[in-house]
């Protein structure tokens, strides 16, 4: 009898234990917290989701930033981006889900490793919602952090130009005074700060700098105007001198660039 009521005890607990989900079309999920509605459309997440045989594939966790996502990378038709919407700062999201549901309205493609029906269970921890102004002002400090660590865990004997933001080190030097010119002959490489080459000038057939042509990016700008004839330098380039905060299909928006420059030639 004694064994009989423990029992019956335990199936109790495991039944109160287990949650019961909602249901959003083919989404199943739960909610910890209330119902948010705010105009407050980017969102800084962490993620944790796992696949059909409940083993972890990501973690945002462990990468030390947080998961950042917009009403412009979701379909905002989508069932996950009314969730994502709904779900307040600090609150946090458990959802049930098809890979290609999922990732399909992440504007994504399913990983190789996931069946587009796979269902995957997803956590999600909403860690801040931001207005448009205040998300370009956490990106612009979160920049800002990153090229001072560069530049100190790199070691560079670099100055910072006011202006621009940009750091920069003079590698090769010509002690002659800097002359009057309208074009300057150029050898250039552009990388990210892992050092992938993103464009470059061609090898012996030196990148023309027109003083005039403001379609330039700001860094190429600034090291060709301040160099000297002979001389070479490296840059870190904040991305409002280079690509800005849209970026391109190659670099993020937001993202600082590596510039190194020479100059070869000036013409009047």
């Amino acid at each position: 009898m004694r064994y009989l009521l423990i029992v019956a005890v335990g199936i109790f607990l495991v039944g109160c234990s287990k949650k019961k989900l909602q249901e959003l079309g083919d989404i199943r999920y739960d909610r910890l917290g209330d119902v948010c509605t705010d105009d407050k459309k980017h969102w800084l997440l962490d993620i944790e989701a796992t696949n059909a045989n409940d083993s972890v594939y990501l973690d945002s966790r462990v990468l030390g930033r947080k998961v950042e996502i917009n009403s412009k990378s979701l379909d905002t038709t989508s069932h996950l981006y009314k969730l994502l919407a709904e779900t307040c700062k600090e609150d946090s999201l458990y959802l049930e889900l098809s890979a290609a549901q999922f990732y399909g309205s992440l504007k994504g493609m399913v990983p190789s490793y996931l069946s587009d029906s796979e269902r995957i269970h997803v956590n999600v921890w909403m860690r801040d919602k931001l207005t448009a102004i205040g998300y370009v002002s956490f990106k612009q400090t979160f920049e800002q952090q990153v090229m001072a660590r560069y530049t100190q865990q790199n070691r560079w004997n670099a100055r910072l130009d006011t202006a621009t933001q940009i750091y920069y080190e003079v590698l090769k030097k010509n002690n002659s005074k800097q002359d009057q010119f309208s074009k300057a002959k150029v050898n250039y490489v552009l990388k990210s700060l892992n050092e992938q080459v993103i464009a470059h000038s061609k090898d012996g057939d030196p990148f023309i700098y027109d003083v005039n042509d403001k379609a330039i990016i700001g860094g190429i700008q600034f090291l060709a105007n301040t160099l000297k004839v002979g001389e070479s330098a490296r840059a870190l380039v904040p991305s409002n001198q280079a690509f800005g905060a849209s970026g391109n299909l190659r670099v993020p928006g937001y993202t600082p660039i590596l510039l190194e420059l020479e100059v070869l030639e000036h013409i009047r």
